[in-house]
């Protein structure tokens, strides 16, 4: 057995999420799950990087502020500027998701959250070939190519 990291945590969010977005219902709590977990690889993914490099990162669920951290401390991470602009709504996945009855995530955020959270994934360290499968929507059903 591997050795567990926050990155392979990363990663393990990251593919339950696409699991469970291919099988989608359109069942809304489902598809609150699902950008739960997306948060959780951005998130673990980046207190990943500041782990390995040294620095003690805050007991936050701010995606945009750990990035901060990152830059403010010489961490070396990468992201698209339109990763760092969406990350605020990222962020709020993880609480509202979670705590706020009848909150909803709109499907055309997560489909935004799939694509920029993989993007990012691929871009600081993930070695998972599935990872870099396109995502395939179609209507109403979406689908990893591969799993």
């Amino acid at each position: 057995m591997n050795e567990e990291t926050l990155f392979s945590r990363a990663e393990a969010n990251y593919r339950y999420a696409m699991k469970n977005y291919s099988m989608f219902s359109g069942d809304e709590l489902e598809l609150n799950f699902i950008g739960y977990s997306l948060q959780q690889a951005a998130e673990l993914a980046i207190k990943h990087i500041l782990e390995v490099n040294g620095v003690r990162y805050e007991k936050t669920h701010q995606i945009e502020d750990l990035i901060d951290t990152c830059e403010s401390r010489n961490v070396p991470i990468q992201y698209s500027e339109e990763f760092y602009n969406f990350a605020p709504a990222i962020s709020k996945w993880e609480s509202k998701t979670r705590y706020i009855k009848n909150y909803v995530l709109a499907r055309k955020q997560v489909d935004k959250g799939i694509q920029l959270i993989k993007e990012f994934l691929l871009m600081n360290g993930s070695l998972e070939e599935r990872l870099k499968a396109p995502i395939v929507s179609t209507g109403n059903t979406s689908e990893v190519n591969s799993f």
